[in-house]
């Protein structure tokens, strides 16, 4: 398996290439970026000349754009009874495969939907299905996958209805993107590899704390990681392990080496039980 560390908790403290040098640095295989509408390294509204300049960056620094993610199919969800808004979610999607595509990302990250009580559930689910339908064509013809990411929002809260979800689409260009932690708010990780193991194509590495119902750096939350990276060796998932850290005030560096670190620590485990017998 790979290291990998997204971009979000240096966007305001470092310039695409500190981060990129930084990471490089620190041994990560790979990065993740977050696509905003403007901003950041990558946004909906740069230009062809600032997706180069990333990719040259990540190329200089021998660290590749392994994937995209964005937070913006929260607020205009693929699932929404709005067709408006369902309609924007697909433009954005559309363009992240048109990005991913054009700097090399081999990886999309989609949030599925988002539930409102407005619109019934199995309405917003046949949405979904709907507009990932429609995107998944597009990333066939791109040669991007969609990593449609398990999320705590009440929409598919299970290992089992997220497979059958995916299964319906029936496109090979839509997998899954599995979050421990977003798994451990609605139920325990170690149960959805088994489940859909061999569709996992991307993985966010974050923890969870349930007494505070807060997430957290692995390792220090109550992810049973040796189970975990067991179940994942069973599953023969040798992609990213992407750690999403929240951030430091200060001392950038730090957050990078400590996030290296830990997944390092991760993915040396072998046992399936700690000597505390988690």
């Amino acid at each position: 398996m790979k290291k990998g560390i997204h971009d979000v908790p240096f966007l305001g403290f470092w310039n695409a290439e500190t981060f990129f040098a930084e990471a490089c640095l620190a041994g990560f295989d790979g990065v993740e970026l977050n696509v905003l509408e403007d901003g950041g390294y990558l946004g909906l509204a740069g230009s062809d000349g600032d997706r180069k300049r990333v990719k040259r960056i990540s190329l200089d620094c021998g660290v590749p754009i392994h994937s995209l993610s964005t937070n913006l199919h929260n607020r205009y969800p693929l699932s929404s009874g709005a067709a408006a808004i369902r309609k924007r979610g697909e433009e954005i999607g559309m363009k992240l495969i048109e990005i991913a595509a054009e700097i090399g990302a081999s990886i999309v990250q989609i949030v599925p939907g988002v539930i409102a009580r407005e619109t019934l559930y199995e309405e917003a689910y046949g949405f979904a299905q709907e507009s990932l339908s429609t995107l998944g064509k597009a990333a066939r013809e791109a040669n991007v996958i969609l990593g449609v990411e398990n999320i705590c929002n009440h929409f598919l809260p299970s290992p089992k209805e997220f497979r059958r979800f995916l299964e319906e689409i029936d496109e090979p260009h839509i997998q899954a993107y599995l979050d421990i932690g977003n798994a451990m708010a609605t139920g325990y990780a170690e149960h959805w590899i088994p489940s859909i193991g061999g569709r996992i194509v991307n993985i966010h590495a974050k923890d969870y704390r349930i007494s505070s119902r807060e997430f957290v750096s692995p390792l220090s939350g109550d992810v049973r990681w040796p189970r975990i990276m067991e179940a994942l060796r069973k599953v023969r998932y040798d992609g990213f392990l992407i750690t999403t850290p929240p951030g430091y005030a200060y001392c950038s560096e730090r957050l990078m080496k400590a996030c290296s670190n830990d997944l390092s620590a991760i993915l040396d485990l072998h046992s399936i039980e700690t000597t505390a017998g988690r």
